[in-house]
């Protein structure tokens, strides 16, 4: 389920698969997400990804000739530029993805779009669910549709040496501090707080610069 409902919107439902679409403001984009992979994957993007960065899902279509010369039309699932990388996302899942149909597939368009100065890439479930990442993402992104909490963050991290804290310490530390304990998940959202996301929410380790 993606995260912030009012952004989420059913556009149809059948007993197969439901497609619906969601707007990233930060992104100024829509994405039509059609399989709860496409959902994670944009969630994960949506959450990583900074507002200097492109990203749109179904962006425009390309045109290209199959193994037995017949004109096929592919919209990819998403499209990324960052640090003038320009990369092209094909969202499945890894059994899908080793298909001989979609083997041959990939194979004319990589190098269609590396004349394009564009790489082709093919994500998977493993790229995308690493272990509790995208758990976690679905607690720490409404964090970030508020503002970064700088001075309650300097209240918290206060007088410690080491800049150093497990989840466990720091969810004590603000009871302490009489701080609200959503401090501590704005500042890893808002990145105050460093930590490896795909470790367990009470396993995190917390760091600062």
């Amino acid at each position: 389920m993606i995260m912030n409902q009012p952004r989420r919107k059913q556009a149809k439902q059948s007993p197969f698969r439901a497609t619906s679409f969601s707007l990233s403001r930060q992104h100024r984009s829509v994405g039509i997400l059609e399989s709860t992979l496409e959902k994670d994957y944009f969630l994960w993007r949506r959450y990583e990804l900074g507002e200097e960065t492109f990203l749109q899902m179904q962006p425009e279509p390309i045109y290209y000739k199959d193994k037995n010369g017949v004109m096929q039309r592919y919209t990819p699932d998403g499209e990324i530029i960052v640090d003038r990388s320009h990369y092209i996302d094909e969202v499945k899942y890894l059994a899908e993805s080793l298909s001989e149909e979609n083997l041959d597939k990939f194979a004319i368009l990589e190098p269609l779009y590396a004349k394009q100065n564009k790489i082709f890439r093919t994500i998977t479930e493993f790229d995308i669910r690493l272990d509790h990442r995208i758990d976690n993402i679905k607690q720490l992104y409404p964090s970030k549709l508020h503002p970064a909490p700088i001075k309650e963050f300097e209240a918290l991290v206060k007088g410690i040496r080491f800049r150093h804290l497990y989840m466990k310490d720091a969810i004590a530390l603000c009871k302490k501090r009489k701080l609200p304990l959503w401090v501590i998940r704005r500042s890893i959202a808002h990145g105050l707080f460093q930590t490896d996301i795909t470790k367990h929410m009470t396993e995190l380790e917390l760091t600062w610069s």
